[in-house]
C-alpha cells in the first residue's frame, strides 16, 4: 500500500505541475478564452427555450422527453416509447443515433428542464469540439494556429445551421469526434501507448453512436488516415495495423445499437429516408454556391471569407512547406481530400454517388460540408504557423475577430425560440409525435390515427369481450378475454420485434400484416388471461452481448495496459 500511495502522490504532483503549467501559460487561456466564446456562440442556448422554425428541434425535443420517460419507465435504452402517437408507440432510439440524447436526458433528470437538457448538451458538445480541434491542430502547427484553428471550427457556417437553422442536433455532435479521432491516431501512431488506443476505440464509437449515417463516410477517412500516417513513417507498420484495430474495435462497442438498427431496419419504413427530401439527387450544389452562398435558406459554408483563406493557404503552401517538409504529406492528404468534399457535393459526382449505393444514405450531398469545415479550419491555420514565431499569436487574434465578424450573424436562430410547457409528460408525449419522417413506423402502416382510439383493446372478429379493466405499465399491459367463438383482437398498440403476446401463459401468433400495423391476434372460446409485452429479440441480445465483450476487452487494455505496451510496442518504441 505504501509503494501504490507514493506512486499515486507522485503521479498527481506531477500531473499538478503539468496542469499548472499548460493552465497559467498562452494554452491554458486560450481554453478559456474558448469556453467564453463557446458562451457566445451559444448565448440561446443557455435558457430552457426551444429553437423554432424547424421540425428537426422539434423533434430532437421529442426524443429527450421520451428518453426521459423511458428511463422513468426502467427502460434504459429507450428503444420503444409507448406514450407517443396517441399511445401506438413508436421506437424512438433503436434505429436513431443516441449519444446525444443520453447526455440530453441525464442534465434534463438533473435540471427538471427537457429544453434545457437538450441545449446545454449542444453547449457542451459544441466545447469539446473546439477543445479537441485546439488540441488536435496544436500537434502539427503550434497552440496560436490551434486557437485560430478551434474558433473557426466552433464557428464554422455549417456548424451553426445544423444547430440554430436545420435542427440536425445529432450531426452536430459529429463535430466534437472528427478532430477527436485524428488527434487519437496522431498520438498512437507517433507513440504508441495504451490511452491512445482506447481513445481511438471510444472515439470511433462516440461517431457511430452520434450518427449512424455520417460513420459510413468518417470509418473509411480514418482507416485511409491510418494507412497513410503509418506509411509516411519507418517501422510504424504495426502500429497502423493496431490503430486499424482500434477502429473496428470502435465500431463493435457500439453493436448493441448497430446491430438492432440495421437488422430491423427491414420491418420499418426506412424506405422514406431515400424519398423526397431524402432523395440525394435534388440536393446538389453549384461550385459558386458551396464557395460563396452566405444565405440562411440553404446550406452554406461561409461565404468569400473562407474561400479565399482557404486560396490563401493552398496558392502560398508551395512556398511556406519549404521551411518544413515534414508536413508536406500531411497538407497534401488534407487538401485532397478537401477537393473531393467539394467534388462530391457537385453534380459531376452523380455517377460516384450511383455507383457506391450505400451513399443514398447520406440523403444529402451537402453533408460533406461537415468534413469541409474541419479540414479548411485546419489548413486555413498553416498561415498562422508559417509566418515568423513573434507575429503568430497577433495574426491569430485578428483571424479570430474576423471570423468573429463574418460569422457572428450566423448563430440567431431565424425562426426565433419558444417555451415548451409539460405539466404531465405523459400525457404531452401521448399527443405528440416524432416530428421526422416517420420511417420508424412499421412498413406495413397505411393508416396513421389522427384521433385517440375510443379503446385500447378491441375485439375485431368473432364474439368475445374483455373482462375488466385492462391493467397497463408502460411495456406491458394485462388483460382477459372471454370469448364465446374463435375471436380476433387487435390492440391499438404498433408492432414492432420485440413484442409478444402470451395468451394463458403461452404465446400467440401476432397477425402483424394488417392496414394499421397494430398487434392483433386469436383467442379461441373461453375465459384467457393475455399478457403483451416488450423486450428483446435474439439479435438485440447478440449486439448487446457483442458491446459487453469489447467493453471488457477495452477495460482489460486499460489495466493491463503497461504489458500491452511492452508486448506490442517495445521493438516499434525503440525503432
Amino acid at each position: 500500500m505504501s509503494k501504490v500511495g507514493s506512486f499515486f502522490v507522485l503521479w498527481s504532483g506531477r500531473m499538478r505541475k503539468r496542469g499548472l503549467r499548460v493552465l497559467c501559460g498562452p494554452e491554458g487561456l486560450s481554453l478559456v478564452v474558448l469556453f467564453l466564446l463557446t458562451l457566445l456562440w451559444g448565448r440561446v442556448l443557455l435558457q430552457d427555450v426551444v429553437i423554432a422554425g424547424t421540425p428537426d428541434m422539434e423533434s430532437a425535443f421529442t426524443k429527450v422527453a421520451a428518453l426521459v420517460q423511458s428511463w422513468r419507465d426502467g427502460a434504459p435504452l429507450g428503444r420503444w416509447t409507448p406514450h407517443l402517437n396517441f399511445g401506438y408507440g413508436y421506437p424512438v432510439l433503436n434505429m436513431y443515433s443516441p449519444l446525444l440524447y443520453y447526455v440530453a436526458a441525464g442534465i434534463a433528470v438533473l435540471s427538471g428542464q427537457i429544453a434545457y437538457g437538450l441545449n446545454i448538451a449542444l453547449l457542451l458538445f459544441a466545447f469539446f469540439s473546439a477543445v479537441a480541434m485546439f488540441f488536435f491542430v496544436r500537434r502539427w502547427w503550434g497552440a496560436p494556429a490551434a486557437f485560430f484553428s478551434s474558433v473557426a471550427y466552433l464557428f464554422a457556417p455549417y456548424r451553426s445551421l445544423d444547430v440554430f437553422h436545420r435542427g440536425g442536433c445529432s450531426e452536430s455532435v459529429v463535430f466534437l469526434f472528427l478532430p477527436l479521432i485524428f488527434l487519437c491516431l496522431d498520438r498512437f501512431l507517433d507513440k504508441p501507448k495504451a490511452l491512445s488506443f482506447l481513445g481511438i476505440a471510444v472515439s470511433m464509437a462516440g461517431v457511430v453512436l452520434a450518427h449512424n449515417l455520417m460513420a459510413m463516410l468518417i470509418l473509411p477517412v480514418a482507416l485511409i488516415y491510418a494507412i497513410f500516417r503509418s506509411l509516411s513513417m519507418k517501422r510504424a507498420m504495426a502500429r497502423g495495423g493496431f490503430s486499424l484495430l482500434a477502429l473496428f474495435c470502435g465500431c463493435f462497442l457500439a453493436s448493441y445499437f448497430v446491430f438492432p438498427a440495421l437488422w430491423e431496419m427491414q420491418f420499418a419504413n426506412a424506405g422514406r429516408l431515400l424519398s423526397g427530401m431524402g432523395d440525394y439527387r435534388g440536393h446538389f450544389m453549384s461550385l459558386g454556391s458551396i464557395l460563396f452562398a452566405n444565405g440562411l435558406r440553404e446550406p452554406y459554408h461561409g461565404g468569400g471569407l473562407w474561400a479565399v483563406l482557404m486560396g490563401a493557404s493552398l496558392l502560398l503552401s508551395p512556398f511556406f512547406l519549404r521551411r518544413d517538409r515534414a508536413v508536406v504529406p500531411l497538407f497534401i492528404f488534407w487538401s485532397v481530400l478537401s477537393g473531393l468534399c467539394i467534388f462530391m457535393m457537385l453534380s459531376y459526382s452523380a455517377p460516384v454517388w450511383a455507383f457506391l449505393k450505400p451513399l443514398a444514405l447520406v440523403q444529402f450531398s451537402w453533408r460533406f460540408f461537415l468534413f469541409l469545415s474541419f479540414m479548411s479550419s485546419f489548413l486555413m491555420a498553416s498561415l498562422i504557423f508559417f509566418v515568423q514565431p513573434k507575429v503568430r499569436w497577433a495574426l491569430a487574434i485578428v483571424g479570430v475577430c474576423v471570423v468573429l465578424a463574418s460569422h457572428y450573424r450566423y448563430t440567431h436562430p431565424q425562426g426565433g425560440v419558444y417555451r415548451q410547457e409539460i405539466v404531465d409528460l405523459k400525457e404531452w408525449l401521448y399527443r405528440a409525435r416524432p416530428m421526422d419522417d416517420m420511417e420508424g413506423l412499421p412498413r406495413q402502416v397505411q393508416v396513421i390515427a389522427l384521433e385517440p382510439p375510443k379503446r385500447f383493446v378491441e375485439v375485431v372478429r368473432g364474439e368475445a369481450e374483455l373482462i375488466g379493466a385492462p391493467v397497463r405499465s408502460e411495456l406491458r399491459q394485462q388483460f382477459v378475454v372471454r370469448a364465446r367463438t374463435p375471436a380476433a383482437v387487435m390492440l391499438h398498440l404498433f408492432y414492432f420485434p420485440g413484442w409478444t403476446v402470451l395468451v394463458d401463459g403461452k404465446e400467440a401468433k401476432i397477425l402483424s400484416e394488417n392496414p394499421w400495423g397494430v398487434i392483433l391476434f386469436f383467442v379461441p372460446p373461453g375465459e384467457h388471461h393475455v399478457e403483451v409485452s416488450f423486450g428483446h429479440t435474439p439479435v438485440r441480445w447478440i449486439g448487446e452481448g457483442i458491446s459487453l465483450f469489447f467493453v471488457l476487452v477495452l477495460c482489460g487494455v486499460w489495466v493491463f495496459r503497461k504489458r500491452f505496451e511492452s508486448t506490442f510496442f517495445t521493438g516499434e518504441s525503440q525503432g
